[in-house]
């Protein structure tokens, strides 16, 4: 009897949890979420010659990106996402210098497989933005894009951890002076939420 009780219990919680799963994904939810860049970092750095160590600095770097969409057919979320970041280097002079950069880039995500508590996704991005420097002195633009696959492991109804891997890349114009172009993969973690 024992034996049945555990037996029709575990059988509810599965067929829950798939049930669960498949039904965040559908038709007119939202989306909100965010990756890995949601940062702050503090570095001091030096450049080393054979016997020879200078300080070249302190730099320290603040990212935001949000995103927020809506699923317009099951699993397919399209939106937009906010990417913000604030960068400052202050040399061993002391003269600091700030940098930040505001995006607005659209974004597809699609969820695929079968309908339980771990679902896969591709995503895709692109977008434009701006660049100040020094509160306003020097300015520019910035064009990005990222490709990615991940996993998106339902924790409960509502929310998801997602772990991705991608390859993306940042092109920094300043207002024609010189560009910058930083390319690569990006191992990132992040949560969604579903609504």
């Amino acid at each position: 009897m024992k034996t049945l009780k555990v037996i029709i219990i575990s059988s509810f919680v599965m067929l829950s949890s798939v049930m669960m799963a498949f039904s965040q994904t559908e038709k007119g939810k939202f989306f909100l979420g965010g990756e890995t860049n949601l940062n702050f970092t503090s570095m001091n750095s030096e450049l080393k010659f054979g016997e020879f160590t200078e300080d070249t600095g302190k730099t320290s770097t603040l990212e935001v990106s949000p995103k927020f969409g809506k699923f317009i057919v099951d699993d397919l979320v399209l939106g937009l996402e906010i990417p913000i970041a604030h960068y400052a280097y202050t040399p061993p002079s002391g003269n600091k210098s700030k940098l930040t950069t505001f995006a607005i880039a659209p974004f597809g995500r699609y969820y695929f497989g079968p309908p339980n508590p771990v679902k896969p996704y591709l995503q895709g991005m692109a977008g434009y933005g701006i660049i100040e420097t020094n509160g306003g002195g020097d300015s520019g633009s910035i064009l990005l894009y990222e490709i990615a696959g991940g996993i998106g492991i339902f924790l409960n109804e509502k929310v998801a951890l997602d772990i991705q891997l991608g390859y993306g890349s940042t092109n920094y114009d300043y207002d024609g002076d010189y560009k910058e172009v930083l390319n690569g993969l990006d191992l990132g973690l992040g949560f969604t939420i579903i609504m």
